[in-house]
């Protein structure tokens, strides 16, 4: 009886012991998927950012010409919707320029950047600012110089949107503040340009 007895006290402690175990791995699992279950919502949130930054990107590019001198403008550029009314953005700049003057003729290419800004004041209507400097060849005393060279354009433009806000092909109208005669790659102060943006 007394062998039953032990027999039985053991029996019950091992089966308390299971149940210990058993309750100890339940928590360990509920660790486990609460671990799981934070990493992909981290995950899920990460995509989501980098989604919505996606979504306010814009590219395209904007195409510009001029007259005396001659001058062609190639503009890749890559923007971001700050917010429904703000866009910032930068762009490369190619110019090809054909001096046709009494004192000197030829053809010369200017590159460089420019940062840009544009507030919607309408979903169709924008005002623009943009900071570039160009590497050009210009005429000086008869002569062929090559510079860096600062433009500091003020104005606007509309745009006939193409699905998102910033989207669409525009046409704009800048005044160059730091326009020189001799020196600026365009023909004068005024410059239109065109282009799209997706």
């Amino acid at each position: 009886m007394r062998n039953l007895s032990i027999t039985f006290v053991i029996f019950i402690l091992t089966i308390f012991s299971s149940f210990s175990q058993e309750y100890y791995k339940e928590g360990d699992r509920k660790e486990d998927s609460v671990d799981v279950k934070e990493e992909a919502t981290k995950r899920y949130q990460q995509e989501k950012e980098d989604n919505e930054f996606w979504q306010k990107v814009r590219v395209g590019g904007g195409l510009g010409f001029g007259f005396n001198p001659f001058y062609l403008d190639l503009s890749p550029s890559v923007g971001y919707m700050v917010n429904q009314r703000f866009m910032t953005g930068f762009g490369i700049r190619y110019l090809y320029v054909k001096y046709d003057d009494p004192f000197f003729e030829g053809s010369y290419n200017s590159y460089g950047g420019s940062l840009w800004a544009n507030y919607f004041i309408l979903n169709n209507i924008f005002l623009r600012t943009e900071y570039e400097m160009l590497r050009v060849d210009f005429v000086e005393d008869a002569r062929l110089k090559r510079e860096w060279v600062p433009s500091f354009f003020l104005g606007g433009g509309y745009v006939q949107p193409i699905g998102r806000t910033g989207s669409g092909v525009f046409l704009s109208a800048l005044y160059n503040l730091l326009h020189d005669d001799i020196k600026s790659p365009y023909g004068s102060p005024l410059v239109i340009r065109a282009g799209i943006m997706l």
